[in-house]
């Protein structure tokens, strides 16, 4: 009885061992300058010298050949938003991709359109970063990046304001960059933490100092739509989002 039993197991896994290996599905590619590079960089006065001493990269790629994906809008429900937003060199992704979340619930909850300040939420996270700088004694980690929960909490605080309303970045400026006015304030808590000076309210004038020479101070009262609000009437009474 061993002896078929044995051709059988030989006769399962011989073809397995003839097929033909399957071409790799994954490729390095030499990475060449982009939008980034080409645009957001040089809006920011940041790659001026792109072009020398630079060495070669590459990146690994998925090799999608022969690979088909549905790609027919209309196979899908699609909820209103509004169109995409680049968010420059700042790490500020968080807050464009939950604003946008929430300009849609807007629309749905009380039929408004409108592009929302990004900017706005993410001054004040950075206020309330430095807040709790001073309050942990230093053991709050101050940088770019937060996450999605920081809305409901910034906004329920300080309201929010149309991108019309505020900008957040120079006039001249294309795209937001926050690289160096990040490094400054890390500085600046980087001595608080070193001389103990634990004042709340000293480290918030000098945090809000820094931020208003690169992005603006945001308003307390504005006009929209011929009426006039302020952040917090405008999330309850325009957006009904509180």
């Amino acid at each position: 009885m061993k002896y078929p039993l044995f051709l059988l197991l030989a006769g399962f896994f011989l073809p397995a061992g003839a097929q033909v290996p399957q071409k790799d599905k994954a490729v390095f590619k030499k990475y060449l300058d982009g939008f980034y590079e080409n645009v957001i960089l040089k809006d920011t006065a940041q790659n001026k010298d792109s072009s020398e001493n630079k060495k070669e990269k590459k990146y690994f790629k998925v090799d999608f050949a022969g690979q088909t994906f549905p790609n027919d809008k209309k196979l899908y429900t699609e909820i209103w938003h509004q169109n995409p937003v680049c968010q420059g060199n700042s790490g500020t992704c968080w807050c464009y991709a939950t604003t946008s979340f929430m300009e849609s619930e807007a629309k749905r909850i009380s039929g408004t359109e409108v592009k929302l300040s990004e900017m706005f939420t993410v001054y004040w996270e950075y206020v309330d970063r430095a807040e709790e700088f001073v309050k942990t004694c230093g053991n709050t980690t101050f940088s770019e990046g937060s996450e999605a929960a920081a809305i409901p909490r910034i906004w329920n605080k300080y309201g929010i304001v149309p991108e019309t309303v505020y900008k957040g970045k120079p006039k001249a400026r294309n795209f937001n960059s926050h690289r160096k006015m990040v490094a400054e304030m890390s500085v600046f808590l980087d001595k608080i933490k070193e001389t103990c000076q634990w004042n709340e309210e000293f480290v918030k004038k000098e945090i809000r100092a820094i931020l208003d020479s690169e992005m603006g101070s945001p308003p307390e009262k504005f006009t929209f739509n011929n009426k006039e609000y302020s952040p917090q009437t405008f999330l309850s009474d325009y957006l009904k989002l509180r």
